[in-house]
């Protein structure tokens, strides 16, 4: 049976990423990826500025199209917005995740596709990891299994709170793809979502088109995208004569994202990543930047635990405080107050306060600034509510009173 320093099970972005970290450290590791060479992935494919500056830099071939204006569109208004010095990109998972699995193999890691973890035995010596076709003994284990319930009932872990996407890889018409280069547009519109939004993220050739909400409303989500593409004001006109197409052999596909982060995702020999650790955006529910930070951090922690051989769960704790340090108060709390503000009102409050949002936004830079830094990641959530607390009370004038009231005493409805 293999021995190694550190098995992780995952060969998603986190997954492969602390592979190359731990690698290049000069650790042994195996990394376990379920799916075959160049699987599909469901993902609207952005890389904010945040994400492309912690990664070496990605082939041109990768990059399916750069984005340096992301537009909002409410139901009743819009707003455009210009990166001033900064870029992010659009990729298919397929060909990024394994960029990212081939680099930890060359600094390296050994890869193993096709290896699905089937069972994971944690005891004081070790870790031992059964997956499709062998099994594998590490001194410690990373959990970069996003979001399967087996592998956390295995570890004596409740899975967190999740949202439910849904999306159409779609090949566009020329003068569409003209149009909308350079953008990424998001909607957010009770017709569609009222805890979440319908997205058009364009590719080279087409665009990845989907819509998020959650999971007990997710019966609808077709019906919703359907009529997203075929009848929404704004985005049937560029949908219009679409095309659908095969990415890694997928068109329609439906995911979870982590909606809540774990308390605890680390315990005796293992630290969980990415969306095993619940970590993602409470706002967009981008999760790319946090799965790379996480990983960035695991690696960070599991060096010096590896070097002290120090694995048990009291030493691993370090691992907790950096995410809190690096992700949850500079990020998801306030993303989760931001999200909080607007996401599951009452269908006119929400499209009304939408409205007057973006409204306000036209008219004040500091305010149109923080709606970018929230899909560029320019700035930390902590950043973008502070100015977006700061313009209640002009909100809350700019609905009106009997608007604003009810805004005031809205419960949610979720």
């Amino acid at each position: 049976m293999a021995r190694t320093d550190v098995v992780i099970v995952g060969g998603g972005p986190s997954g492969a990423y602390c592979a190359l970290k731990l690698a290049e450290a000069g650790f042994s590791l195996v990394l376990l990826e379920a799916g075959p060479r160049g699987r599909y992935k469901p993902c609207a494919g952005g890389v904010s500025p945040k994400s492309l500056s912690l990664l070496p830099e990605l082939p041109d071939e990768l990059v399916e199209a750069k984005v340096d204006v992301p537009k909002i569109f409410s139901r009743g208004a819009q707003l455009t917005m210009k990166l001033p010095d900064s870029y992010g990109v659009m990729v298919y998972r397929t060909g990024f995740d394994q960029w990212l699995r081939d680099l930890a193999a060359s600094a390296g890691a050994q890869v193993l596709h096709e290896a699905r973890a089937e069972d994971i035995r944690i005891t004081g010596d070790g870790v031992h990891v059964i997956y499709s076709g062998g099994s594998v003994e590490g001194r410690a284990l990373v959990g970069a299994f996003g979001l399967n319930t087996r592998m956390f009932k295995i570890l004596g872990l409740k899975p967190p709170k999740t949202v439910l996407a849904v999306q159409k890889e779609l090949k566009l018409r020329p003068e569409v793809l003209e149009d909308i280069r350079g953008t990424l547009e998001i909607y957010m519109d009770s017709r569609l979502s009222r805890h979440g939004y319908a997205w058009i993220f364009p590719k080279s050739e087409g665009a990845s088109v989907g819509i998020l909400d959650m999971p007990k409303r997710g019966k609808g989500l077709m019906e919703k995208l359907s009529w997203f593409i075929r009848e929404h004001p704004v985005a049937s006109g560029k949908l219009e004569g679409a095309e659908e197409t095969h990415i890694g052999g997928v068109c329609l596909s439906a995911d979870l994202i982590p909606d809540e982060p774990l308390r605890e995702p680390f315990g005796d020999r293992f630290l969980l990543v990415g969306d095993a650790a619940g970590l993602a955006d409470p706002m967009t529910w981008e999760g790319l930047s946090y799965a790379l930070t996480s990983a960035k951090l695991a690696a960070e922690v599991l060096v010096g635990a590896l070097e002290e051989d120090r694995l048990e769960k009291a030493a691993l704790a370090r691992y907790s405080a950096l995410l809190r340090e690096e992700l949850l108060e500079p990020e998801i709390w306030p993303g989760a107050k931001l999200a909080d503000m607007i996401y599951d009102l009452k269908p006119d409050l929400f499209d009304a306060a939408l409205d007057a949002l973006l409204a306000m936004a036209h008219e004040d830079e500091e305010l149109r600034a923080a709606l970018r830094w929230m899909i560029s990641k320019e700035k930390p959530h902590k950043e973008v509510l502070r100015v977006v607390s700061g313009k209640r009370f002009r909100l809350i004038r700019r609905l009106g009173f009997v608007k604003a009231l009810r805004l005031l005493l809205a419960g949610k409805e979720r």
